[in-house]
């Protein structure tokens, strides 16, 4: 289990780790690799922590699996369509916001490309881009909890 900087989440790839978990929503979220780099979007100041940045992710909808929910909001976010054997599940994450008082789990990808995508981010949820090496993005004013899964996802 891992206390992130706002020591309001606790994170683990063990479910048992956090005591009574009982999920609400599930998210997918997408590590777009491209000669050593990761894209991060820059949430709107508007949205639910506003300004930070972040990976393609999204709720899961009702009716789709884990694939096609990082899938669907790598499309909305970023206009970026890929084939489904791209995508690499890497991990599962199990989350408490203890502030707001809910768990989650958070369903990590990875897409390794050659070449840099066009992005067109969605202006109604972001407002900026950036490729950054995973070691970079950690300087950068993260999402909660996305911190430790880029720690974790790379091995740092």
């Amino acid at each position: 289990v891992w206390e992130t900087k706002t020591y309001i989440y606790m994170i683990s790839l063990k479910i048992e780790d956090i005591p009574d978990f009982n999920p609400k929503f599930a998210v997918a979220g997408t590590f777009l690799f491209v000669r050593e780099k990761i894209l991060l979007l820059q949430r709107a100041a508007h949205k639910p922590q506003g300004e930070t940045w972040g990976v393609p992710a999204g709720k899961i909808n009702h009716l789709e699996d884990r694939q096609a929910g990082a899938r669907r909001e790598l499309l909305e976010e970023t206009g970026i369509s890929l084939w489904p054997h791209l995508f690499e599940h890497k991990h599962t994450f199990y989350v408490r916001n203890e502030k707001k008082q809910y768990d989650f789990i958070y369903e990590v990808f990875i897409v390794r490309m050659c070449t840099k995508p066009a992005v067109n981010i969605n202006i109604e949820e972001h407002v900026d881009y950036e490729w950054k090496t995973p070691s970079d993005a950690l300087l950068v004013n993260l999402m909660d909890d996305e911190d430790e899964v880029i720690k974790h996802t790379f091995n740092l």
